[in-house]
């Protein structure tokens, strides 16, 4: 589970997911109140708002990304999401692998979103 620390009294965060590698990719994002779904075939993915500082104490975020390689040739992948506060990045999630031809792969991640100290 991975922790992001964001600045109380500061603006609004926010996240982006992006999936390099596969052409067949699917992520939804669940955050407390709200969720978030996109496909490959949608293009790159934009920044999502999450919401102020006040309104995300103790939240709980998980993502799922879903992919597969469109033909029998195995692909590298990379995903990673990010979040940020007032135009800097406070957190980055990174994941790599290889897909095998035909075969779907999904990765997770979860995070507690807490005031910064």
């Amino acid at each position: 589970m991975e922790i992001i620390r964001f600045r109380p009294g500061g603006g609004a965060v926010s996240f982006r997911v992006e999936v390099t590698g596969l052409v067949v990719w699917r992520y939804r994002y669940d955050a407390d109140g709200a969720v978030f779904v996109r496909k490959s075939s949608e293009g790159p993915g934009p920044s999502h708002a999450l919401g102020n500082p006040e309104e995300l104490r103790g939240d709980v975020n998980s993502w799922d990304v879903h992919m597969v390689s469109p033909d029998e040739k195995s692909r590298d992948y990379r995903i990673e999401v990010s979040w940020s506060q007032d135009g800097g990045r406070i957190h980055h999630w990174q994941k790599q692998g290889k897909a095998s031809g035909d075969t779907p792969v999904t990765e997770r991640g979860d995070a507690f979103l807490l005031e910064a100290k």
